[in-house]
């Protein structure tokens, strides 16, 4: 079955391509590869998924974050809002007024 440019599912598959992208920078910049390795091997760990999956899950993704760099997890939903230009494809859940 070949996949439209222009289907929703194809658009989908974009927007958690650029999503995991975005997340794996912001974690590797601010606190390196072997955090971003200890955040995928959580998420799989706990809740059987990996960096990807969060995209239709992000709760997974923010309770690893929570519970791995507290308060400062904020900082890491900043600089993927920075690079994606907002913050819902991440954490839909997530009150996006906290961040301004």
């Amino acid at each position: 079955m070949e996949t439209s440019f222009k289907s929703q599912e194809w658009t989908v598959q974009v927007k958690k391509a650029l999503a995991t992208l975005a997340i794996e920078k912001a974690i590797s910049e601010k606190f390196g590869n072997p955090l971003l390795d200890t955040v995928k091997k959580r998420l799989y760990e706990k809740y059987h998924c990996y960096l990807p999956d969060c995209y239709k899950n992000p709760e997974f993704l923010h309770r690893v974050l929570e519970d791995l760099f507290g308060g400062s997890y904020l900082e890491l939903i900043r600089s993927v809002w920075d690079e994606l230009g907002y913050c819902i494809l991440v954490l839909p859940k997530f009150d996006a007024q906290e961040l301004r």
